[in-house]
């Protein structure tokens, strides 16, 4: 009889022992999926909702662009300016006009064109000569102010590989009645690191600007560098996707992305594809949804042990 008890005591600590191996591995593997499913689906939602900010501060971004050079196509100082006959005094002038505007909104360049491409005032890089700048002075004389994403050659072209640039213009007529003559103001900001931060403003994220399906500015995070480090082409992020992708660059980071237009876009200029970045962590301790998780999985584990304890033990002594 004493031989019995002892062997159901070996045999009910063994049950302990690997109920409680089981339930730890249960509760790590458990764990640790469950807070991977929700960190993922908190960064869905939250891309979702920040790129959908992302989208309309590209879009508030523009009408304001739109309004600030509206004033200054309607400055009567330039219109005065203009009106007169084009002489070297009139230019520098007319610089001295433009340039605070220029300034003030970190732009890369300022033309004021005359209806037969007569250049008159010129502040920043050279973009008086391209065709398209001509096609564009055309098609505003013709159907009023519009805006274009177009691509600029860069005046010192060992800056970019593809000696190149994407820029956001805005091409208007300068409205008055009292000019014999036309003329258009060509205002245009680089699409870069800096036109991401001013997206960024109004939102609390990370943000990747494309163009063409390759990387044009970011804010928020220095992910550029580590996807050019992991040898990544551009278009693994850039390409619009209606579902959000992971990304593993040393962190991983989950994006979303999508296209859009500027108002009074023209047709034949290409979509701004907004990637939102998402980063994954591990388990925050500062996120009371993580720790109730965790503790309802531990509950639940716990529970589970005892149960299947109890069966064993009753099972062995019946």
């Amino acid at each position: 009889m004493q031989f019995t008890v002892r062997s159901l005591g070996g045999k009910l600590v063994a049950f302990a022992t690997l109920t409680l191996l089981l339930c730890m591995v249960l509760f790590a593997l458990l764990s640790w999926g469950l807070l991977r499913f929700y960190a993922e689906q908190a960064a869905k939602s939250d891309a979702q909702a920040h790129l959908a900010l992302l989208k309309r501060a590209y879009q508030a971004h523009t009408t304001s662009f739109v309004h600030n050079m509206d004033m200054v196509a309607g400055d009567p100082n330039v219109v005065r300016l203009v009106a007169q006959p084009s002489t070297p005094a009139i230019h520098d002038q007319l610089h001295d006009v433009l340039t605070p505007p220029f300034l003030r909104h970190r732009l890369t360049t300022l033309l004021l064109v005359a209806q037969d491409h007569h250049l008159l005032a010129q502040i920043g890089d050279d973009d008086s000569g391209a065709t398209q700048v001509v096609a564009l002075v055309d098609r505003a004389l013709q159907k009023g102010m519009m805006v274009a994403v177009r691509q600029i050659a860069l005046s010192d072209a060992s800056q970019r590989s593809n000696d190149a640039r994407w820029v956001l213009s805005v091409v208007l007529p300068l409205h008055t009645d009292q000019l014999k003559a036309r003329y258009v103001l060509l205002a245009s900001e680089t699409v870069d690191d800096y036109f991401a931060q001013d997206l960024l403003q109004s939102t609390n994220t990370h943000v990747i600007l494309c163009l063409a399906e390759h990387i044009e500015g970011e804010a928020g995070s220095a992910i550029k560098s580590r996807i050019s480090a992991q040898h990544m082409p551009d278009n693994a992020i850039c390409t619009g996707s209606a579902a959000p992708f992971i990304v593993n660059v040393g962190q991983r980071y989950l994006m979303l992305a999508s296209t859009v237009d500027a108002p009074y876009q023209t047709s034949d200029s290409p979509s701004l594809a907004v990637v939102a970045v998402e980063p994954l962590f591990g388990i925050d301790a500062r996120n009371p949804r993580m720790l109730f998780i965790i503790l309802g999985m531990g509950l639940f584990i716990f529970a589970l042990g005892v149960s299947i304890y109890t069966l064993c033990a009753w099972r062995q002594v019946a």
